[in-house]
């Protein structure tokens, strides 16, 4: 019986520390409706990571308004038991060039689940690009550097072949 639970501990705690990427290519659209700013936003989970001390969730975001601004945002999701206190730096490792972005004002929230920290930065038509065209992608916004999935990669190919590389705006 001991051996039985102690597998089943260890099993739970190596499912608890995969990565998972999403293999399965799913943009999710969204009515901005907003009295100032409406319009659409296109939102794309690029990679999820589930562990016993809190998740996080990198996303790309394409935000376009009515009046034709059209931006790009990426956003780190994290949300456990216990504060991170992210700085707000976030680098991205290309095949080509090392990009550096900094948001000012990272989001912290406390509930009684735990606490949630959200960094985002608007990121340019240019940087998708690069993105989409590298075999590999590395970020860091806290810790080591993470390596994203192959999946993930074709995602953001793929994300920005059918909703970036086609619009006019370069913002």
């Amino acid at each position: 019986m001991q051996k039985i639970l102690s597998i089943g501990i260890i099993s739970f705690l190596l499912f608890s520390c995969l990565s998972f990427d999403f293999t399965d290519f799913k943009v999710q659209k969204t009515k901005i409706d907003d009295l100032e700013n409406p319009g659409e936003l296109y939102t794309l989970v690029v990679f999820y990571r589930s562990a016993l001390t809190g998740s996080d969730m990198i996303i790309i975001r394409k935000y376009v308004l009515d009046n034709g601004t059209i931006f790009y945002t990426l956003s780190i999701d994290y949300s456990g038991e216990n504060w991170r206190f992210m700085s707000g730096d976030v680098k991205i490792k290309t095949d080509k060039k090392l990009y550096k972005f900094k948001d000012k004002k990272v989001l912290q929230n406390a509930t009684t689940l735990g606490v949630t920290e959200t960094i985002s930065v608007t990121v340019k038509k240019d940087v998708l690009s690069d993105m989409a065209n590298s075999s590999e992608i590395r970020i860091q916004y806290w810790g080591e550097p993470l390596t994203l999935p192959e999946k993930s990669v074709e995602n953001i190919k793929r994300f920005y072949e059918e909703y970036v590389s086609n619009t006019n705006n370069n913002s």
